[in-house]
């Protein structure tokens, strides 16, 4: 977590990205499958984008996922980054 800004639509997404499912007390299916990690980077690069794309778009309703990008070196020991592109969803404040 960050000391400010948590409640910023931007810093929950990668929040999501970071956490492990399992990891949050009463939500775990929230977060990236551990089965993921540590496997050839090869092998998931595109499982992980999409078990990425899935967790937002379940846990963080005001965003829409434009892109997502998994990217890994297999000499970096199966580890791997998401680079990801949102926007966020339009609000009207009609009453």
């Amino acid at each position: 977590m960050k000391k400010t800004g948590n409640g910023l639509p931007e810093t929950c997404v990668d929040n999501l990205v970071r956490i492990r499912r399992g990891e949050v007390a009463y939500e775990r299916v929230k977060g990236i499958d551990v089965s993921l990690i540590d496997q050839p980077t090869s092998e998931i690069l595109e499982d992980a984008s999409s078990d990425a794309e899935r967790q937002i778009e379940i846990f963080e309703p005001r965003v829409v996922v434009d892109s997502i990008e998994c990217t890994g070196e297999e000499s970096a020991g199966g580890n791997f980054n998401y680079d990801i592109s949102i926007h966020r969803k339009e609000t009207s404040d009609v009453e």
